[in-house]
């Protein structure tokens, strides 16, 4: 099964959208990038419409295309770094989505260079 939609990140933020939007039907797969973070809240929340990877390869190709990734962690450089991770597997007209808390000058940084290479980038 492929997820409708991806979530990078599950602090709390990141949890409760993911619980909310299995509430709506939707899939959605998760990654954290600590693997006991995962785990935990898969075991915590199982369900048919939820897929836990370990690696954003797995992640990203878990999602259906156009993709939609959600990113729900600290903003600043690890924005600019999980962005960097998944450039080695997104696909052009795929969506990224920095649902944190970035400051407007790095968003209009984001869009610019996203853009240029055929992605999609939403704040």
């Amino acid at each position: 099964m492929l997820a409708d939609i991806g979530i990078f990140g599950l602090g709390t933020m990141g949890e409760n959208i993911c619980l909310n939007l299995i509430e709506k039907g939707f899939s959605v797969t998760v990654y954290n990038r600590t693997e006991e973070k995962t785990r935990a809240f898969y075991e915590k929340n199982k369900s048919s419409l939820i897929i836990p990877t370990y690696n954003l390869r797995d992640f990203v190709i878990s999602i259906k295309k156009p993709r939609k990734i959600f990113l729900l962690i600290k903003a600043g450089k690890p924005v600019d770094e999980a962005i960097n991770y998944l450039l080695n597997y997104v696909e052009k007209n795929d969506i990224i989505i920095d649902a944190g808390n970035s400051h407007f000058k790095d968003s209009d940084r984001r869009y610019n260079e996203l853009k240029n290479l055929g992605l999609n980038f939403l704040v």
